[in-house]
């Protein structure tokens, strides 16, 4: 949980959902800092002026350079631009668009950036007994889910169930993240400092009502509670 006044960094390629992080977080006296590729900057022309007014917070929007596939200077560079614009900031959250899997090559790369940049910055610190900079501690992978419209469409909502939460086997509740693999992979023999924790946050509509329910997994425990940020509609 932050407390007041943090400095705290969204990476994402989704401006709606950026909004309702933004609105979650401004609660508290936070300066927000939004990370952005290029790429999509013009899906987020609006989010600096009209957040920063409905929030009454300092809301600064970062956008990164543009980097192709196998051009490993340009990802270098976004990696270096991430750390620059993460710096000082002690909480970092990663938006994608389902929690359990990355569902485009562009969300995995941009993930894998937010942690290189991460480690450095811990880096940094570590090797600069006299560089004073908040560092973060963990890297929280969020995702919004509006379970009614899923299961509409036919699909499983990825929200876990606690019901089974003592048995074993096929049965568990706990996600394994299996599309999220490498990546994981990559988080844990990067560093000690930095853990990765998962939040997803469900809406269920029934009729003009709505039900909001939290789920954080720190590969230690699984919570579950309920929250009032509705999901983007």
């Amino acid at each position: 949980m932050n407390v007041v006044g943090e400095k705290v960094a969204i990476v994402s390629l989704y401006v709606k959902r950026v909004t309702s992080l933004a609105r979650s977080l401004a609660l508290k006296d936070n300066q927000i800092i939004i990370v952005v590729p290029e790429s999509v900057a013009v899906n987020f022309t609006f989010v600096e002026e009209n957040v920063g007014k409905k929030l009454r917070k300092n809301v600064e929007v970062v956008f990164l350079s543009s980097s192709a596939p196998g051009q490993q200077q340009q990802k270098a560079d976004r990696a270096d631009g991430i750390r620059k614009a993460i710096e000082g900031c002690t909480q970092l959250y990663m938006i994608t668009k389902c929690w359990t899997k990355f569902i485009h090559p562009a969300e995995e790369s941009l993930a894998v950036d937010l942690l290189k940049a991460a480690v450095s910055t811990v880096t940094r610190k570590v090797d600069d007994d006299v560089l004073q900079i908040a560092v973060p501690q963990n890297i929280t992978m969020c995702a919004f889910e509006d379970t009614q419209r899923r299961l509409d469409e036919g699909l499983a909502s990825e929200l876990p169930t606690l019901d089974a939460e003592d048995e074993e086997g096929s049965s568990s509740p706990l996600p394994t993240f299996e599309g999220m693999k490498a990546f994981l992979d990559l988080a844990r023999v990067s560093s000690d400092s930095i853990s990765i924790v998962h939040v997803l946050m469900a809406i269920m509509r029934q009729g003009a009502a709505r039900k909001g329910i939290c789920a954080i997994f720190d590969y230690e425990t699984l919570q579950l509670f309920p929250h009032l940020e509705p999901a983007p509609s």
